[in-house]
């Protein structure tokens, strides 16, 4: 007598399991630092997706949690904004960007930077540490080292206790088409490397048609299988300005994913 009732599952708690399996996966990454804990130096490289971050995230963890002072540079700024935020609770971890840390050591040596490009405040940063009141770190990680220079890394040098054999800890993209300003200086190090070779942050299906795109050492997926992704071709901007739009209702109203949750990745700025 009733009409048949169908349930439908949405994209959006799909997600939620495949976010659950995403960060197990994650997390089980970490043991590669206690495999390695006793280099004191030493670089991890990785295409994206294979949890960097994360782990030089819980490399500063561990090594604050031994009384020591950790510094944490990334060169992109909004992934240090992200970094200082997850690592409040650890007074002893400073997280912040290249950039803003020249800054801050070129200010503290007393040196008014209003009128300096960035290229002279980082071209400073040796003799204005040693002029600030800046005491030494007792470890220096360094996530997305492919985005630092190699002079900016023999720098950095001045800011770890013992300088060339002091801790650090180079977390790097092997991707060929990325890796170039900080070869030098990485491929010189003479102490361990790893290589992180499993895809934690994709699922599977996004990982294989992202896979084509990608130039560097072996990666192999280890995440949920996921909905296979969906590919649309446009002739023009409103074209794409169409299909955008379609696309973003359908998720946030058929298949209840936030609009923020949602990120655009668009070729430039136009």
């Amino acid at each position: 007598l009733r009409s048949a009732i169908t349930f439908k599952k949405t994209l959006n708690t799909d997600v939620k399991y495949d976010l659950k399996d995403i960060k197990l996966k994650t997390n089980e990454q970490i043991l590669i630092l206690k495999e390695t804990e006793e280099n004191m130096r030493m670089t991890f490289t990785g295409a994206a997706g294979t949890g960097k971050t994360v782990l030089a995230m819980e490399k500063a963890i561990s090594l604050a949690d031994t009384g020591r002072r950790v510094l944490l540079l990334c060169y992109n700024t909004p992934l240090a904004v992200q970094l200082e935020k997850e690592l409040s609770d650890y007074p002893l971890i400073k997280a912040t960007n290249f950039d803003r840390f020249c800054k801050e050591i070129a200010e503290s040596a007393k040196i008014n930077t209003g009128h300096l490009s960035f290229e002279q405040v980082r071209n400073g940063l040796v003799d204005n540490f040693i002029e600030s009141d800046y005491e030494e770190f007792g470890a220096l990680v360094i996530d997305e080292g492919q985005d630092f220079q190699d002079k900016w890394l023999r720098d950095l040098e001045i800011t770890v206790k013992d300088e060339n054999e002091g801790m650090l800890y180079i977390f790097y993209d092997d991707n060929q088409n990325l890796m170039s300003t900080s070869a030098n200086y990485i491929s010189g190090l003479p102490q361990a490397k790893h290589r992180l070779t499993r895809n934690c942050r994709n699922t599977k299906s996004i990982f294989k048609k992202a896979k084509k795109f990608y130039v560097g050492g072996y990666v192999m997926a280890i995440g949920p299988e996921g909905k296979s992704p969906i590919i649309n071709t446009y002739k023009s901007m409103l074209d794409l300005r169409t299909i955008m739009g379609e696309r973003t209702g359908v998720l946030c109203k058929g298949e209840k994913i936030k609009p923020g949750d949602i990120a655009v990745l668009v070729p430039d700025s136009n």
